[in-house]
């Protein structure tokens, strides 16, 4: 018997009450239900930009990890440099 993986978990909010809903709806209302959570992520996407609270906490967030990006973005950059440096002469 072949052995299973763990149980996937389902994307977040599709729980199994959203998916019986779906199921009992006609094609309007799911078009209705799409043009609402549309609307819905527009206005969340917008709360995120213009928060005053979670646009200063970014800010921030992007002083404190700006050196640590800067050292790993060149750490990355100067390995493929050796590595594309050791397939030049046949190394790799």
């Amino acid at each position: 018997m072949a052995k299973r993986g763990p149980k996937k978990k389902a994307p977040m909010g599709i729980t199994p009450e959203f998916v019986d809903s779906l199921a009992s709806a006609s094609a309007a209302d799911k078009k209705s239900m799409i043009v609402r959570m549309q609307k819905d992520l527009e206005d969340s996407l917008t709360f995120l930009k213009t928060n005053d609270k979670i646009v200063t906490m970014k800010e921030q967030l992007k002083e404190i990890e700006g050196p640590t990006r800067d050292t790993v973005k060149a750490l990355r950059n100067r390995s493929k440099y050796v590595i594309e440096e050791l397939k030049s002469v046949g190394e790799i």
